[in-house]
């Protein structure tokens, strides 16, 4: 061994003398510029390498390797202690240019597979953007095309349902009406989908627009219990409302908006509650400081079927329920809920769910509005038609008239 490390000095002498050492810096370089190429094509980045850095590279390597030849020869017959110095500088200039080469070359070769990704993550971002484009553009298209339908279908819908509406005040005996009654029911659940995609489209295209008129959220929600009071009392379902002293509570907000929420969510509590309740309560906080916003939280609360915890955060979605059996269980599409939550966060507000399985559900929505303290502008009031039967209902202090 030491005689191996003793003998370096000397074989190194003996290439030096003959100019071995430069050729072999020279081609080191040429041997990185071609690793650099094979490399950066294998990932793609070819194009970006460049060949300018790479060249100079290697003429700087040449040009080390020259100079290491022209100035620091190893001519014999010299004295020791200078051979030993020129031959260190050799070796220092010779190994300073290889290494220079190598950083180069590595520096060059980083670049280009930066540019390659940059390049790539453009075309990446080109390709989404125009995805996005055809997205919206598809958007539109179908906004338009449900518009557009929804006219076409409503115009004879409407006729078929005022010559049911006649049909059901003719005489007709009690299989007649039974017939008469189906068609009208299934009429105006026609035009309820019709009204949901409607909705769904306004809210995606952004072409909703809220009102903003005092009203009575205790009201409105009498109103919808009154609505569905007929259905309930045939399910043998108890309709509740806690109002927590709030008959006097008028709040600036789009009534309408505010009912459909409400319709849906007791209309979706009746639907998987075969006994017990369903209960609106409603509860108010006052604004931190005067004229500020309040908060109005409204919770449906049912004693039906209830939800699994892991389905609770599909139930939002459009098209989608609990569970695939659902449907045909229980009817319904799966536009409601997912109506109530654009409203929802349209109307600024959120809407929560808790559920347990067989012990019902809480679906909540937490509203922001500006109360009234003295109505200068007539309280918006919903009422039912009066050809529409109303029965009673239990609610906690009092009845539905």
């Amino acid at each position: 061994m030491v005689r191996t490390v003793a003998a370096l000095p000397e074989f190194y002498l003996a290439a030096a003398r003959h100019h071995a050492d430069a050729v072999v810096v020279v081609g080191l370089a040429a041997s990185g510029w071609l690793a650099c190429r094979s490399h950066a094509a294998r990932h793609g980045a070819a194009r970006e390498l460049s060949s300018a850095a790479c060249g100079i590279a290697f003429a700087a390597a040449a040009a080390g390797a020259a100079l290491a030849s022209r100035f620091l020869p190893l001519p014999t017959g010299i004295e020791p202690a200078l051979e030993a110095s020129l031959l260190l500088s050799r070796a220092t200039l010779l190994g300073m240019t290889a290494l220079l080469c190598a950083v180069a070359f590595l520096a060059a070769n980083r670049s280009a597979l930066l540019r390659a990704e940059l390049r790539d993550r453009a075309e990446a971002e080109r390709r989404l953007q125009h995805a996005k484009a055809a997205a919206d553009e598809a958007s539109r298209a179908k906004g338009d095309f449900l518009a557009v339908m929804s006219h076409e279908i409503r115009t004879p819908l409407n006729a078929v349902m005022g010559f049911a509406n006649l049909l059901r005040e003719s005489p007709l005996d009690d299989i007649q009406r039974s017939h008469v009654a189906t068609i009208i029911a299934e009429g105006a659940r026609l035009g309820a989908l019709m009204n949901d995609i409607l909705d769904l489209s306004k809210i995606e295209k952004g072409s909703l627009t809220l009102e903003c008129v005092p009203f009575a959220p205790a009201e409105i929600a009498q109103d919808v219990l009154r609505l569905f009071g007929p259905r309930a009392a045939q399910r043998a379902v108890e309709l509740r409302l806690e109002e927590s002293d709030l008959s006097d509570l008028v709040v600036n907000g789009d009534p309408l908006r505010f009912r459909q929420i409400l319709v849906n969510l007791v209309d979706n509590a009746l639907k998987f509650t075969p006994r017990g309740s369903v209960t609106i309560a409603l509860a108010w906080t006052k604004p931190s400081k005067p004229g500020g916003l309040g908060g109005l939280r409204t919770a449906v609360r049912d004693t039906g079927i209830g939800i699994e915890r892991e389905k609770i955060a599909g139930l939002f979605q459009m098209f989608t329920q609990a569970d695939s059996s659902t449907t045909r269980r229980y009817g319904g599409t799966g536009l409601g809920l997912a109506i109530c939550r654009r409203l929802a966060a349209l109307m600024g507000g959120e809407i929560s769910v808790r559920s347990e399985p067989g012990q019902g559900s809480e679906f909540a929505v937490a509203l922001p509005f500006r109360a009234e303290a003295a109505a200068a502008e007539p309280v918006v009031r919903l009422r039912m038609p009066a050809t529409v039967p109303v029965r009673t209902a239990p609610v906690f202090g009092k009845r539905l008239a």
